[in-house]
């Protein structure tokens, strides 16, 4: 016979809902298989046992951080391609043509039943308190910018934003410079570092409109722009995009060592050997505080989910260079060392970071 959803995903659809891969996302199914008793099923390599009626209740979100962060780190890095622009579709955890989440369920007599091949899409968004959904199902009337509505961009450093919707466009006050015929999530690549695209040219404001297929403006993506020299971070946030932050150049370099440990001595001559113990080495680990300073609560709020992410980078592009993926280097946020210093209407933030001592800051 099949395999029965019982509850969890309603749709054979790929392009029908988007759900958000890091949430607890409990699925029940079962076989409707009669005469045979169920044993277990695989659920990507992870064995499941049933209850004692015969059905499985399994939480995907270990199954999906496993392939995410296992599989491929969650390397979500920039296009390498020196093109200005594009979408970047690994936003997604499985597209269209990658083989979908089978639920594929065993018997006593070791035969074995899937489902049929539906197109699951999940996309990096996890929930936090009230901020997230569960899952992403768009009219032609709505989207979401995950990165944020208020943007601010470094001009000569790589940045990228993603929106979700159903048949947008992406225009500046030329015309169109995306278009989307269908329901998906896109990145958008705006600065390669070396290059980016004209609507911020020669400005220290800059909007791009997000319309529909009869272009109706549905929402504007505003960007403040500096330029500005100083330690460039990007990370991972709760809303499953990049963010992107030049903080400022000013920092305090730290640096701690972690013993290796010991072995006993020889002690066969005693007149020579007055040390016990011999040293395996030691290394060290380098840190330095950051600071973002006059920031306004869209800024505030942009940075400070920095010390929830399970990703963040160093950059070591200088400004105005073409960035590649190599040019990121993966460090630490101490814990608990972001503080946030709200005074008036602006905020300050300091955060410290640690990486492996290599020399390079």
């Amino acid at each position: 016979m099949a395999v029965i959803i019982d509850k969890g995903f309603t749709s054979s659809s790929s392009d029908a809902t988007f759900w958000a891969a890091f949430n607890n996302f409990i699925i029940i199914f079962h076989s409707d298989t009669a005469g045979k008793t169920v044993s277990h099923a695989f659920v990507r390599g992870m064995k499941f046992y049933p209850d004692t009626y015969g059905y499985f209740h399994v939480n995907l979100r270990p199954i999906f951080e496993k392939h995410i962060f296992n599989t491929n780190g969650s390397k979500n890095m920039i296009d390498n391609s020196p093109v200005a622009t594009g979408e970047v579709s690994d936003y997604l955890v499985n597209a269209s043509g990658i083989t979908p989440l089978l639920l594929d369920v065993y018997f006593t007599d070791n035969t074995h039943e899937a489902n049929s091949s539906i197109q699951w899409v999940f996309i990096m968004p996890r929930a936090s308190k009230d901020m997230e959904k569960q899952m992403y199902r768009w009219t032609e009337e709505e989207y979401t910018c995950f990165s944020g509505d208020n943007l601010t961009f470094f001009k000569g450093f790589p940045y990228d934003f993603a929106v979700g919707g159903n048949t947008f466009k992406i225009k500046d006050s030329d015309g169109d410079i995306y278009t989307s015929n269908r329901r998906k999530v896109v990145r958008f690549n705006i600065s390669t570092g070396a290059t980016n695209l004209a609507f911020l040219d020669g400005k220290d404001s800059a909007k791009l409109d997000v319309v529909n297929s009869k272009d109706d403006v549905l929402g504007h993506i505003n960007f403040k722009i500096k330029d500005c020299e100083g330690t460039y971070i990007k990370w991972l946030s709760l809303r499953g995009t990049y963010k992107y932050w030049l903080f400022q150049k000013k920092k305090k370099v730290t640096m701690s060592v972690r013993d290796h440990g010991h072995i006993i001595n020889y002690f066969a001559d005693d007149e020579t050997n007055r040390t016990k113990f011999i040293s395996l080495g030691k290394e060290s680990t380098d840190a330095i505080m950051l600071h973002a300073s006059s920031l306004s609560e869209d800024e505030r709020n942009y940075i400070a989910d920095i010390i929830e992410s399970p990703r963040v980078y160093l950059y070591h592009g200088t400004k105005n260079q073409a960035a590649t993926p190599e040019l990121f280097q993966l460090v630490n946020v101490k814990t608990n060392s972001l503080v946030i210093d709200d005074y008036g209407k602006k905020s300050k933030i300091s955060v410290i970071i640690e990486k492996k001592n290599n020399g390079l800051w």
